[in-house]
């Protein structure tokens, strides 16, 4: 046991002057490790990523945008003209729009709208109430050839004359329509113009059948103009 103390001695005396190891690999390690994740999160936050997806959003927007205007222009295409105080929101056809003639007969000179094409015709009187048409206003429907006619009161709020009107102006018959009925209320000739009064008019003017009415000279049909359904509902005669 004394022969191995000289040589620990030796030993302790040598780790003693040896020189500063470099650090441990564990500790260059674990450097490496943090600086590796420290980059990642700026990477995915800065990166191209992110400008790419805010592109495609914008452009996404703009193509909505684009769309949009597109069927708001093609919407307002539709009407026939501005809205203007005092007009039917339910009407395509304002009164204030359509063109007038005079008829003539009887007693009578009514302020007649005409109602010269399809979408004008299907619309008639709908809507309309008893302080937009005067005693002596009506309506002239024109017919492109005379032929068999039937009118109904769908969507019509005030009460009417119906009087069916051959092609030389001789009154065929004389209906009378109830608000909002849908019975058929037929001609008993072919007819080629339809007068529409409120009803009651016809026997103050002394207008029936057999009377000759005056037609005017612009009512004329206007074959294929401003043709449009009224909600998808064709309406029988007009």
């Amino acid at each position: 046991m004394m022969k191995l103390l000289p040589i620990l001695a030796v030993a302790l005396v040598a780790v003693a002057c040896a020189p500063d190891l470099p650090p441990l690999p564990k500790s260059t390690t674990s450097a490496s490790t943090s600086t590796s994740s420290t980059a990642a999160p700026s990477t995915t936050t800065t990166g191209s990523p992110a400008p790419k997806n805010t592109s495609s959003a914008t452009a996404s927007t703009a193509s909505s945008r684009s769309t949009t205007g597109t069927a708001a222009s093609t919407t307002a295409s539709v009407p026939t003209g501005a809205a203007q105080p005092g007009d039917n929101p339910r009407r395509i056809h304002q009164l204030r729009e359509l063109e007038h003639g005079e008829v003539a007969g009887g007693r009578a000179k009514i302020d007649a709208w005409l109602m010269d094409d399809d979408s004008k015709q299907q619309e008639g009187m709908m809507w309309l109430t008893e302080k937009d048409v005067k005693d002596d206003q009506g309506m002239l429907f024109v017919f492109g050839s005379p032929a068999q006619q039937s009118f109904w009161m769908q969507n019509t709020l005030i009460p009417l004359d119906i009087i069916y009107i051959d092609a030389k102006g001789k009154v065929l018959n004389i209906v009378h329509g109830k608000p909002r009925d849908e019975s058929p209320l037929p001609s008993t000739g072919p007819a080629q113009y339809v007068l529409e009064l409120k009803d009651g008019m016809a026997a103050r003017y002394r207008i029936g059948p057999g009377t000759v009415l005056t037609i005017p000279a612009n009512a004329k049909y206007k074959a294929g103009e401003n043709a449009q359904q009224l909600g998808g509902v064709t309406i029988p005669g007009r």
